[in-house]
């Protein structure tokens, strides 16, 4: 049963991860699927001008980028699809690596839907299925919120051998810093989720994410939103 209710709650103590993983977080017994050892991007939307790129060069729709690639935004917005299915949209002034198993988020804003595991420097996320936005914050700490669907964290670096699989982020909000520790964790509210679905991830795409139908029937069901939202929605336009 998940931790969250669906009405709001106030933000919850500060906790490392080692507390996490010891405490309030229980050990997995077993790792998330691996993923292709070469991951493949194509470009499916660009939004606001043409500036999304792979490897520093202007990118057109339907142009494929694979590990290592970089891609990256500046004006622009844009959407990719991976082989696995997984749809994620970039926000402006973005950045990421292709990596063999997920990809690395060094800058800006990404909303993953489906089977799509997100690197930071410390902490790779790993989906389960899911809906769920990252931000690199101007500080070097990361948000992650999981609108849907589950996420589960493992560090990496010098801790990752001794650190087990925690258990899953589901309909939270998690800071994590730049070392890996995870200092606020809080349930989402209606306000996250009226302010992401109003945000520039959602509104002028054409594409729809991978997931959009499991959002939709969980917003609908479960959460207020404005009525332009739903309607949105049931059109298939996330």
């Amino acid at each position: 049963m998940t931790r969250c209710p669906l009405a709001p709650s106030r933000h919850r103590p500060a906790l490392g991860l080692a507390a996490l993983a010891s405490g309030v977080l229980l050990a997995l017994s077993a790792a998330p699927p691996a993923q292709a050892a070469r991951q493949v991007a194509t470009v499916r939307e660009i939004l606001d001008g043409n500036e999304l790129f792979v490897d520093a060069k202007q990118a057109k729709v339907n142009q494929k980028a694979r590990t290592p690639d970089v891609i990256s935004t500046k004006a622009s917005r844009g959407m990719v699809a991976f082989a696995s299915g997984a749809t994620a949209r970039i926000n402006r002034n973005s950045q990421f690596k292709l990596q063999s198993d997920c990809f690395l988020l060094t800058s800006g804003q990404v909303l993953v839907s489906g089977p799509q595991n997100t690197c930071l420097p410390s902490v790779k996320l790993s989906s389960r299925g899911t809906n769920y936005l990252v931000t690199v914050l101007p500080d070097g700490s990361t948000e992650l919120k999981v609108m849907q669907g589950t996420v589960t964290l493992q560090p990496l670096g010098p801790a990752a051998a001794s650190t087990k699989w925690i258990q899953p982020v589901e309909r939270e909000a998690v800071r994590i810093n730049a070392a890996g520790q995870v200092t606020d964790r809080r349930c989402l509210v209606s306000r996250d989720y009226n302010e992401i679905v109003g945000g520039s991830l959602f509104t002028g795409f054409e594409q729809p994410l991978t997931n959009f139908q499991d959002l939709g029937a969980f917003l609908a069901g479960n959460v207020p939103v404005v009525g332009s939202v739903l309607s949105a929605l049931s059109f298939g336009l996330f």
